[in-house]
């Protein structure tokens, strides 16, 4: 089964090493093969170097792309995550 979906990052600090560990450790509870796509790039959603090597800021589009039997699941975890800033506080 293949689930994605698009989404935007809205924290103000982007993907970096705490938010992309997370990212990482979340996407590595399931099954499914996990990409994640930027600037015309894409990475294993599984590892957090490759996250980081992206350069995700601050309003950056993203595409979250699963292949496996948990896909749908894995997709909507992981927009969740972005969607809600990573847990994080923003600053204006």
């Amino acid at each position: 089964m293949r689930a994605h979906a698009a989404t935007t990052i809205t924290n103000l600090t982007g993907m970096h090493a705490l938010t992309a560990t997370k990212f990482a450790q979340k996407a590595a509870t399931f099954q499914s093969d996990i990409t994640l796509e930027a600037n015309d790039k894409t990475c294993n959603a599984k590892s957090t170097v490759e996250l980081l090597s992206m350069g995700i800021i601050y309003q950056t589009e993203v595409l979250i792309s699963a292949d496996g039997d948990d896909a749908k699941q894995a997709v909507a975890a992981l927009k969740a995550m972005i969607d809600s800033q990573f847990g994080e506080e923003n600053y204006d």
